[in-house]
């Protein structure tokens, strides 16, 4: 998908890895997944004066030391919920359609849509990327 750095989580410790990619702290951060670990790093990697957009749901509370980790740093926390459609919506489909946007990397998994709950297992075991599923696969 052309990112310039690779870095696993299950590695060395995520903040320290991410400041050693960056040279340093980032100026933002969009959190996708959800997990504790991941919410509580993007505190700690983006500069003082950064923001973080939030747009996963993970499956447990998350708990932050907002003292130090978000107000000392003078942080932003954005929580992004739905879409703006038709402004988003339709637009994104469109680069899609029209190939602007290639995803297909993206997709690691098919599924037809009576295969569902098959669909449903994988992504909760963590194996995959993006499920599509389709009416007839």
């Amino acid at each position: 998908m052309g990112a310039h750095t690779l870095i696993r989580a299950n590695g060395e410790p995520l903040d320290t890895a991410i400041h050693r990619a960056a040279g340093g702290y980032v100026d933002c951060a969009l959190e996708m997944s959800g997990a504790a670990s991941a919410v509580v790093s993007a505190t700690r990697v983006v500069r003082p004066g950064g923001w973080i957009s939030l747009l996963g749901i993970g499956d447990q509370p998350v708990t932050l030391d907002l003292s130090t980790d978000v107000v000392m740093r003078g942080l932003t926390l954005h929580g992004v919920v739905g879409r703006r459609v038709p402004a988003t919506w339709e637009r994104t489909t469109a680069y899609v359609r029209e190939k602007v946007v290639d995803v297909a990397g993206l997709i690691t998994h098919h599924f037809a849509l009576a295969e569902i709950d098959g669909a449903i297992e994988l992504m909760k075991s963590g194996q995959c990327g993006k499920v599509a599923l389709t009416p007839t696969g």
